[in-house]
This record gives C-alpha cells, structure tokens and sequence, in this order.
C-alpha cells in the first residue's frame, strides 16, 4: 500500500485503491475513506467513510463502486446505474470485485469465483471442484480482448467468451436441426438459408411440423439442395422446393423417415430411410441399394462421398461399410467392432487424405484404413458445453 500525506485535503493513511474515471475524475480509497478529486481541482472532496478493506471499480455505465468487507454488498459513489447492484442479491462482504465490459460483476472470494450477470437474476460460480486453479479467489482483471483473469493462491485462470453465437431460427420440433454448406456461402440449415453468421434466414419451405419434418439435408455439386423428412422429398433450386416422388413399393410412404442423403461421383442420390431401406436415385429412377448386393439390409443411418469416389455408410450396433468400385465391378468392405469401431450408431462420418473420423452416439473415433482408434480427451475427461463464460484451464462454461 502507498501512504497518502493528506494535504490539501487528500486522503491521508493507507491506500488501498486509485481510480481515474472516465471523465477525469481521480478517485482513491483508503482505510478510512474515499475521497474524490474532480477533474481541475486543486483539493480532495471526502466521498464515503468505510471502515474495512476494499477496492475501486467503474461500471461500463459510468457509474463508480466500492466494497467494504465490513459491510454487505457494494456502495456506490457516483451515476446513475444501468444495471443495480442490489438486484444481484449480493449479501456477501466483498474485498475485490470487478465489472467486465458487458455489465457482469466478477467476485471472488474464499470459494473462488462467482459471476452475477448483467442481463438476468443469475449467479455462476466456478471452484475447485469445477477446475479452478486454487480454493479461493483473490483478484479478477479484464484483458484488451475481453478475457477475465482470476488469480488464487495457486495459479492464474482465464475466463472468455465462447466462440459459437446462438441464431435465432424458426421453430423446429425435433432434436437437432440439419445441415448443409450453400455454394455461394453460408449454409442451409433446415427450411433457411443463411448466406453468413450475422444474415437473417431466409426460408424456403414453410415451417417445420411433427408431420412435416425435414431431417436430412445435402448439397450437391451442381448446387441443388435436396431435403428430406417425414414423408417427402424435395429438391431445391434458387430457391423454390419442388417435390421428389419416392421408391414405388415402400411401405406407408407418409410417415417414412429420411435418415441421410449424400450423392456419389457420378451424381447419382443415395437416399438412406432406416430400415425400410438404402435407395439411390439415377436419371429419375430409383434402385434399392444402389443395385449393390452387398448393402442388401444394411440400415444405413450416415453416409457420404470421398474424393476418391467411394462411398461411406454408418449404421447402428457399431457397423460401417465402404464401397469402392473397381471398373464395372462394385465391391464393399464392412467394419464392427472386430476392427475396433466401438460408438454405438454412427453419426457422422468424416473422410480425409488418409483415413477417416467416425463420429457416433457413444464418441469418436479414427479409421486408418484397417482399423479404428477411439478418440477422448485428456484423461479420458468428458468436456460439457453450455452457453455463458468458459474456463480456458477447466473447458468449464456458465
């Protein structure tokens, strides 16, 4: 601590904090008080008598706060706030605290960090059973790229914002809503376009029902975006759905599922409907499974097309196959868990120059050609996603 001579009415006795506000006004608290000299003055105005230790902090609003571990809650010094402290609830005695550029107060304190946010009654708290560095929190401090710094008795940790946004959408009944990349940007995401991240969606198709649900989606090369659903298929050009009859023969065609789409090197659609069965449509007519013996009952749940013009089909219970043709011939290559494949049903399916990402319900894994290799995190640790703020040392959101 600095000890202040207490001349033309300055503080005398310890400092604890200096504050030099927005408009140029120098504030500074010490054991005693706080006291403010206005910006072109030449002497100290006493502002609050505290009796404890404490700290100095602006709002993004403008207004200036103080804590006093001797008293609840903060105490405010100057504005007229946005966003009021006491709405927060904040019983605590407070020590060091911190308000970030969005208006969220950062506390910590012996159970290590708590985050009020600014837009909703609603407390976070990160310790040590979250992955904090230590057992209490010390001192907070934001960075120039808004990153949040906390310090306590055993390390440093950052705080940041996470990088995926939510997009407003319309409403979709089911799980998780498809996708597909749009050739001029951006992507197609059930019945919108987005042409970029911050774009409105522009729909295609009216909005999604229980009995009118689309839940594949895939682009073609020649820029044709074929969806499908509960019921239907259809095919989309500048904009405008047009429908797609289905297999002749299929059992109760209105209230069959779409599960995949994906088209093959010479353009031909491969259309997966679970276990009803593996169809692939060429020049306007449909085959079952493509004409290949080999995926004869094969309930494919994930397929898609490499470079090298194979095809990839995921199922369930741990199944993969590959199809490669070779000249006039066609020939398949099935995977289980014989050969290492252990998440469950498959999901998604990745190719890449020398092997391929398998991702299923029970995780992820890496095929090499031969075999596949199960992917986790350090230690085997499971790392849970939700929206707030992120722990860089804990993968922690709040």
């Amino acid at each position: 601590m600095a000890r202040a001579s207490g001349g033309d009415g300055g503080p005398g006795g310890a400092v604890q904090a200096m504050l030099r506000d927005r408009d140029g006004v120098f504030w500074v608290r010490t054991v005693a008080g706080v006291f403010v000299l206005p910006k072109g003055a030449s002497r100290f105005e006493r502002k609050l008598d505290v009796t404890g230790h404490g700290i100095l902090a602006e709002h993004p609003d403008g207004s200036i706060w103080t804590s006093d571990v001797m008293r609840p809650g903060l105490q405010q010094l100057a504005g007229a706030p946005g966003a009021d402290p006491k709405a927060w609830q904040i019983d605590d005695r407070i020590s060091a605290f911190l308000f970030d550029r969005a208006g969220n107060l950062w506390q910590p304190d012996y159970r290590g960090v708590l985050r009020h946010s600014a837009v909703q009654a609603r407390q976070h708290r990160t310790d040590a059973e979250h992955g904090l560095s230590g057992l209490h929190g010390f001192t907070v401090f934001q960075d120039r790229e808004d990153n949040i710094w906390v310090g306590t008795e055993n390390g440093l940790d950052r705080f940041r914002e996470p990088r995926l946004k939510a997009i407003d959408l319309p409403r979709y009944t089911a799980g998780a809503r498809p996708l597909a990349p749009r050739r001029e940007g951006g992507a197609w995401v059930d019945r919108s376009a987005l042409a970029g991240p911050a774009a409105a969606p522009v729909p295609f198709a009216p909005p999604s029902s229980n009995l009118d649900l689309t839940t594949a989606l895939h682009a073609g090369a020649d820029g044709t975006l074929w969806s499908g659903g509960i019921g239907g298929l259809w095919k989309v050009r500048a904009g405008q759905r047009e429908a797609v009859p289905l297999p002749a023969g299929l059992v109760d065609p209105q209230h069959t599922a779409i599960f995949s789409l994906a088209t093959d090197g010479d353009g031909a659609l491969w259309a997966s409907m679970g276990r009803r069965g593996l169809y692939t449509l060429r020049d306007g007519r449909w085959s079952a499974h493509g004409g290949v013996t080999g995926l004869a009952g094969f309930a494919v749940t994930a397929m898609t097309a490499d470079p090298r013009g194979r095809m990839w089909f995921g199922s369930t219970d741990d199944q993969l196959a590959l199809l490669e043709r070779l000249d006039a011939d066609s020939r398949v290559r099935k995977f289980s868990r014989a050969d290492g494949l252990r998440i469950g049903t498959v999901l998604a399916i990745l190719p890449v120059a020398d092997g391929a990402w398998i991702g299923g319900e029970n995780g992820l894994a890496w095929f090499d050609g031969q075999h596949f290799t199960p992917v986790t995190g350090r230690a085997a640790s499971h790392l849970p996603v939700s929206r707030g703020w992120c722990s860089r040392a804990t993968a922690r959101c709040g």
